[in-house]
């Protein structure tokens, strides 16, 4: 698995980290059955999964089916990711023709060539990460200081003031966590 962390744009956007793991395929080499295991384990931590597909394969369909029909899978057993993007690679490597029958058939997927941009990939899961998080102020008194303690390692802090009678924090956190700091929310 590699890795790396992506800064967010004019810090309008919150760092996230990639992580690049072994690709979905139907009939998996034995030695590469560890290696795919990682990839779920990744994928169920994930907030966001891109599924990254060559446009010039000549299984591409298949491959994407493989891929979806394996997550769906692994969604119902409890072990999938929050969100998915399909991203469409390598489109500098296709005719116009080809292009223009995949933006048909997959027009919920971000098409892009690596080498040409990838701007609008980043920007989707920047916009999937945003839709899937939650910005509220909240105040948490110093004797609740442990509810505070976990919100550094949950959400993005945009701001803190901390007072006599406990802190002011300005914050953004998954919606799935946003409940339990309802009560302290001003």
């Amino acid at each position: 698995v590699e890795g790396g962390r992506k800064n967010g744009p004019d810090g309008m956007w919150p760092d996230f980290v990639v992580t690049d793991t072994v690709g979905f395929i139907r009939k998996l080499p034995t030695q590469l059955v560890h290696s795919f295991a990682s990839t779920l384990e990744v994928a169920r931590d994930a907030d966001v999964t891109v599924v990254c597909a060559d446009a010039s394969s000549e299984e591409l369909e298949e491959e994407i089916q493989t891929v979806t029909h394996t997550l769906s899978e692994a969604v119902e057993n409890g072990v999938g990711p929050g969100s998915i993007i399909m991203c469409i690679n390598k489109m500098d490597l296709v005719s116009a023709e080809r292009a223009a029958e995949l933006r048909r058939d997959h027009p919920q997927a971000v098409m892009i060539s690596a080498i040409e941009d990838t701007g609008a990939l980043v920007e989707e899961i920047y916009h999937t990460i945003a839709s899937r998080r939650e910005r509220m102020r909240v105040f948490i008194p110093h004797a609740d200081y442990a509810a505070a303690s976990r919100l550094y390692g949950l959400a993005e802090i945009h701001a803190q003031e901390n007072t006599d009678s406990g802190l002011w924090m300005d914050v953004s956190l998954p919606r799935s966590a946003s409940g339990k700091y309802s009560p302290y929310r001003v």
